[in-house]
C-alpha cells in the first residue's frame, strides 16, 4: 500500500479544507454531524443548504459514474472527502441515498426507477432512510418478519422496524420485507422504495431519543400501508442478495471514526494544556499524558486499517474479512478514546454541546453517549469477529 497521496488527491484535500473553513462555523458543529448526517447541526435547513453545496461542486457523489451525475473518482479520493468532513464536523453527507441507494438502484433498479431517484439523490434533493432492523431482526437481518404480500397491484405491508436513521425527516425509505413466507429466510426477502411523504395511511414513525439527546434513529410501524408494486426493486425475493451488496458500500465510512478521534485527541491536547482550563486534569500529569499517547497511537492504526480497505478496494481486491478488522478496531478505539476522554475533563465532560464550559464544542459528551452503539450500528463487533475468524484465519463455523 502507498501511504502518500497523489498530488491531484492532496489538492482536492486543500480545496476541501479551504471549504469546510469558510462554510462551518463551529456553532453548526459538536454533534458528530458526519454520523449522523446534520440532524442535530442547527436543524435540518443547514444540513441540506450544506447538501447541495456539496452537490453543485460535485463532491456529494464523485464516487458514482459520470452518466449519473458523477465523477468516477477512486475509492481513495470518496476516502478523504469522508475523513474530512468527518474531522470538521460538517453537516450535508448522505450517506444512505449517495452510499447504498444510489449504487443500488444503478445495479438492479428500472429505467424508471434511476430517473426518478438518481437525479434528486445527485443533486442534494432528498433524504433517504433505511428500514433493515427489526426488535427481533439486528445483525441477522434474514430474520425479519415485516412482511410484504402482493396484492394485485400493491404489496400490503405490516410490521415493524427499529433503528431506522433518518427516518422522521426523510422523503424515502429503503424497506427490506418478507415477500414470501414458504421458503428459507435468506430466499423470501424483497427490497420496496417506499415514498414517506406521499403515504397517507398506515404509517406511524416514532423517534427515538438517544441518552446523548439526539433523535437520529426511529420506530416505523406499518398497519397495512400500501406500496405499488413498481417500487418493487429488482426482482421479487432477491432483497436478501441485493442487501449483502449494499452493505459493503459502508466501507469507506470507517474513515470516520479515526477521523473524528483525530480531532478530539488534538482538542484535547490543546486543552490540557491550557492554564485557564478550569477543572480540566494538566497535560503535566503522567497519566493524562499516557491516555492522550495510547489514544493517538491507536487512532493512526485505526486510520491505517481503514485506508488499507480503501486502497484494496481501489485495486479491485475484495476485503472480505478486512474490512471487518477495521471496523472493529476502529470503534472500539473510539469507545476506549471516548472513556479516556471523559476521565480527562471530569465533570465537565456532561455539559452538553453549544453550553457555556462544554469542552470541545460538546464533543466530549457526544461521543461518550454514541460510542458503545457504534461497536453495534452496521454489523456488532461480535459478528464482524466471527467473520475475521471465519474468513480470515479459516476457522470452522
Amino acid at each position: 500500500m502507498e501511504f502518500q497521496l497523489s498530488p491531484e488527491d492532496e489538492a482536492f484535500r486543500q480545496e476541501l479544507r479551504q471549504f469546510l473553513r469558510e462554510e462551518v462555523p463551529p456553532e453548526k458543529t459538536g454533534g458528530m454531524s458526519s454520523m449522523n448526517e446534520g440532524d442535530e447541526n442547527g436543524g435540518d435547513a443547514f444540513a441540506m443548504a450544506m447538501r447541495k453545496k456539496l452537490a453543485q461542486r460535485g463532491w456529494l457523489t464523485m464516487g458514482w459514474p459520470k452518466e449519473y451525475g458523477g465523477q468516477d473518482a477512486s475509492p481513495m479520493r470518496q476516502t478523504i472527502f469522508m475523513e474530512e468532513m468527518a474531522y470538521w464536523d460538517a453537516p450535508g453527507m448522505d450517506l444512505m441515498g449517495v452510499g447504498i441507494v444510489g449504487p443500488t438502484i444503478m445495479r438492479v433498479g428500472s429505467d424508471a426507477q434511476k430517473r426518478q431517484h438518481l437525479h434528486a439523490i445527485a443533486k442534494g434533493e432528498v433524504i433517504w432512510s433505511q428500514g433493515f432492523s427489526e426488535p427481533g431482526a439486528g445483525s441477522d437481518l434474514a430474520g425479519l418478519q415485516t412482511r410484504a404480500d402482493l396484492k394485485g397491484d400493491v404489496f400490503v405491508v405490516n410490521g415493524q422496524k427499529i433503528w431506522s436513521s433518518g427516518a422522521h425527516r426523510a422523503d424515502y425509505m429503503y424497506l427490506m420485507a418478507r415477500t414470501d413466507q414458504d421458503v428459507p429466510k435468506h430466499k423470501g426477502i424483497s427490497a420496496l422504495l417506499v415514498d414517506l411523504k406521499s403515504t397517507k395511511q398506515g404509517l406511524e414513525i416514532r423517534p427515538i431519543i438517544n441518552m446523548a439527546g439526539m433523535k437520529g434513529f426511529n420506530e416505523v410501524f406499518f398497519d397495512n400501508m400500501e406500496v405499488p408494486r413498481e417500487n418493487l426493486l429488482g426482482e421479487l425475493n432477491q432483497g436478501w442478495y441485493y442487501s449483502m451488496g449494499l452493505l459493503e458500500s459502508e466501507r469507506t465510512a470507517f474513515i470516520n471514526f479515526s477521523a473524528i478521534g483525530r480531532s478530539v485527541i488534538e482538542g484535547l491536547t490543546r486543552l490540557v494544556n491550557d492554564p485557564d482550563a478550569r477543572g480540566i486534569a494538566s497535560g503535566k500529569r503522567p497519566e493524562t499524558r499516557a491516555k492522550l499517547a495510547d489514544a493517538t497511537i491507536e487512532n493512526k492504526v485505526a486510520r491505517n486499517l481503514a485506508l488499507t480497505v480503501t486502497w484494496m478496494t481501489g485495486k479491485g481486491i475484495r476485503p472480505t474479512y478486512q474490512a471487518s478488522v477495521a471496523k472493529v478496531f476502529g470503534t472500539e478505539a473510539f469507545k476506549r478514546l471516548a472513556w479516556s476522554a471523559m476521565s480527562i475533563v471530569g465533570l465537565y465532560g456532561q455539559v452538553e454541546r453549544q453550553k457555556q464550559y462544554a469542552p470541545l464544542m460538546g464533543r466530549v459528551n457526544s461521543i461518550y453517549y454514541t460510542s458503545v452503539g457504534m461497536t453495534i450500528a452496521g454489523g456488532a463487533s461480535e459478528i464482524q469477529r466471527n467473520v475475521i475468524a471465519t474468513r480470515g484465519l479459516g476457522l470452522p463455523r
